[in-house]
């Protein structure tokens, strides 16, 4: 009797795993692409309008999730609880209203626009004029002032601040390009390679046939002894939590294919 319970038990747990694996084939998840960044970070800028944008062209933003951390290597001290920006008042107010942009308009599509068009002007020099972003992508400004205003962006900002502390391994460079948990260092301008390799449906198209990176061996082995000496609540908490220029052309084909 005992041997039968066990057997039915065995074939039940057999059969829902068969279920959960055909529906993970059939439904793969999107890749997490997370980049770390400061909005007045010259390299941040460039990886975001020449490299990040690319994949909007494509079929790869069709298997990724994106997010944007805007707070890079930025501080708070702890004598006035004042955010404190690597480069200067003028990267806190960009921070600021990117920040409250990305709480405002959830959809990638809609803030990345925003973000890429900030960050086109700061490589021009011209980051001052931000605001024109709104006007040319038809976006209100008051949500994002309002937020800025009653304090809300301070809130949102530390979690970003609390993110980023947690990263492993911590973050040493900008942008700082996370895929699955996996931290690309240098490599961070080929995000796409490493998309497409922890992707694990057909293959789109932008997904190159030749052989994807692999991730270094140190760094994967360093990686699993941190997580094995976690708790599991640390864990889910560190993974919830986890220059080419573009002509004018391509912009206005980018801001009329996204939006």
């Amino acid at each position: 009797m005992a041997t039968s319970v066990f057997v039915f038990l065995f074939l039940i747990f057999f059969i829902n795993g068969l279920q959960v694996s055909s529906s993970s084939s059939l439904n793969p998840e999107k890749v997490n692409v997370s980049v770390y960044y400061e909005t007045l970070n010259h390299n941040s800028a460039h990886f975001i309008v020449s490299n990040l944008s690319k994949i909007f062209y494509n079929e790869v933003i069709s298997i990724t999730k994106i997010r944007l951390v805007p707070w890079g290597n930025d501080r708070v001290n702890k004598s006035t609880n004042a955010i404190v920006c690597e480069n200067g008042p003028d990267e806190c107010l960009l921070n600021a209203v990117t920040t409250c942009a990305i709480g405002k308009w959830s959809n990638v599509n809609t803030h990345y626009g925003l973000i890429d068009c900030i960050e086109f002007l700061v490589i021009e020099g011209n980051h001052k004029d931000w605001k024109t972003c709104f006007d040319k992508l038809g976006l209100p400004l008051k949500p994002v002032l309002d937020c800025i205003d009653n304090g809300n962006v301070t809130k949102l900002a530390l979690e970003y601040a609390n993110e980023t502390a947690k990263l492993f391994p911590r973050q040493t460079l900008l942008p700082w390009v996370v895929v699955n948990n996996h931290s690309l260092k240098e490599d961070y301008k080929d995000y796409t390679a490493y998309v497409c390799k922890s992707y694990k449906g057909n293959r789109v198209h932008g997904c190159s046939s030749s052989k994807p990176p692999t991730l270094p061996v140190a760094e994967e082995k360093m990686l699993n002894n941190h997580r094995s000496a976690m708790t599991l609540s640390s864990l889910m908490e560190l993974i919830l939590l986890q220059h080419r220029t573009i002509d004018n052309k391509q912009r206005t084909i980018f801001c009329q294919r996204v939006y």
